[in-house]
This record gives C-alpha cells, structure tokens and sequence, in this order.
C-alpha cells in the first residue's frame, strides 16, 4: 500500500465519520425545532455543510490529497501493512467509530435509565421527570443504536467503497 493510498483510506474514514455525525445530529434538529427560527437555519446550515464536506472528502480525495500535499515528504512511498486490504482498513475504522459512538452514548443511556426507573419506583408525585430527560435518553439511545448498526454493517460499507 502506497502512502497516498493509506492517506484516501483515511480521509474516506473521515468523510464517514463527517455522515455518522450527520446522522446523529438529524434527531437533534427535531428535538430543538421549537427553539425558534434561528436554530432550525444553524441546524440545516450544519447539516448542509457537513454533508457537502463528507462527501467532497470521499469523492475527491485525490484532489485533497494533491492540495493538502499529504503524501509528500515521506521516505519510502510504500506502507508494508502484510495482508490488509483497503475493505479491512475501512472495515476496522467502522469498527472503531462504532465503539466510540457507542462509548459516548452508554454512559448517558445508563443514567438516564436509571433516573427514569428511579422516579417511577418512587412513586412520589412530588418529583417531575423532565421532558428535556425523556428526549435527550432517547437521542443517547438512537446514538447507541446507530453505533450498533455501524459495527454491524461494517461489511456492507466497506464493499461500498471499493
């Protein structure tokens, strides 16, 4: 493997990585949406941004690649990494943007399970479970989903990018 190969690897990884956060933000748009006018342009703004840059990084990583002069300045051309193919490198970086979704999000699932369990077990009508809690344990758990299907579909993306 060639170092401005391991470097378009890496950058579709980042361009991946760009659609994840995408992803994630989309349901964060639908829980702020009565904020005001406001946040819903910062909202479309982001999504339109990073989806343009996500997908410039894929297509023309080249093109990044020979501006960024990434490639150059390095001893040897070649990467000696014995018998990793590109689809492996990808499917190792789905894997690994996987875990760390996934690590994000479980900590806050946990804890807002637990505060729900605990205020229905109370019994006390005196404690009111926040609505902000309800959505933002849904959104960690969709987080957590997604890092989920990201692991486990990680095939199906690397076959994507040959």
């Amino acid at each position: 493997m060639t170092i401005k190969d391991f470097f378009r690897i890496s950058l579709k990884a980042l361009g991946l990585l760009l659609i994840i956060s995408v992803i994630t933000l989309i349901p964060s748009f639908f829980l702020d949406i009565s904020d005001g006018f406001g946040v819903i342009l910062y909202y479309l703004f982001s999504i339109v941004l990073m989806v343009f840059v996500a997908f410039f990084i894929i297509s023309k990583s080249d093109y990044v690649i020979e501006k960024l002069k990434l490639d150059s300045g390095f001893d040897n051309d070649l990467l000696k990494l014995n018998n990793i193919g590109d689809q492996k490198i990808i499917q190792i970086a789905c894997v690994l943007i996987g875990l760390y979704i996934i690590t994000s999000a479980l900590p806050s699932v946990l804890l807002e399970a637990f505060q729900y369990f605990k205020y229905n077990a109370s019994g006390d009508s005196l404690i009111d479970l926040p609505m902000h809690s309800t959505n933002y344990f849904y959104l960690q758990l969709v987080y957590f989903l997604l890092g989920l299907i990201l692991i486990g579909i990680r095939k199906q993306i690397s076959s994507f990018f040959k």
